[in-house]
């Protein structure tokens, strides 16, 4: 990922970002988790989200309303560390904000997960 992509940069080049092959496979990457959290058990309905830290305040997310079973990798959203979205046609998850907390207060946090395991 290009790190000196940011929040200020402009719209072309997230969209640039969003739609580039390394991002694409990190979307995809999101799928075949949320695909074996969902056959696992470990998430019910449309719970838990994923979400990874593409730049200096930028990431990568999961949509809400969407089962984390049959995500598809156009589902995933790019949003900044205020949690307004950037990128991406389906809205982002309500619980991001929980995760940017995580990332801004340690910098080393790369990527969030969280799953509402039915059984929990």
């Amino acid at each position: 990922m290009k790190k000196n992509i940011n929040s200020k940069s402009s719209q072309a080049e997230l969209e640039a970002l969003f739609h580039s092959p390394s991002c694409h496979e990190l979307k995809a990457q999101f799928c075949d988790i949320g695909r074996r959290l969902w056959q696992r058990a470990y998430v019910g309905g449309n719970a838990g989200n994923l979400a990874i830290r593409l730049g200096e305040d930028i990431a990568l997310c999961t949509p809400t309303m969407v089962s984390k079973g049959f995500m598809k990798p156009e589902d995933m959203c790019l949003v900044d560390f205020e949690g307004n979205q950037l990128c991406g046609a389906k809205q982002r998850t309500s619980e991001i904000l929980m995760h940017l907390q995580i990332m801004k207060r340690q910098p080393k946090a790369v990527a969030t997960c969280h799953c509402h395991p039915p059984y929990g």
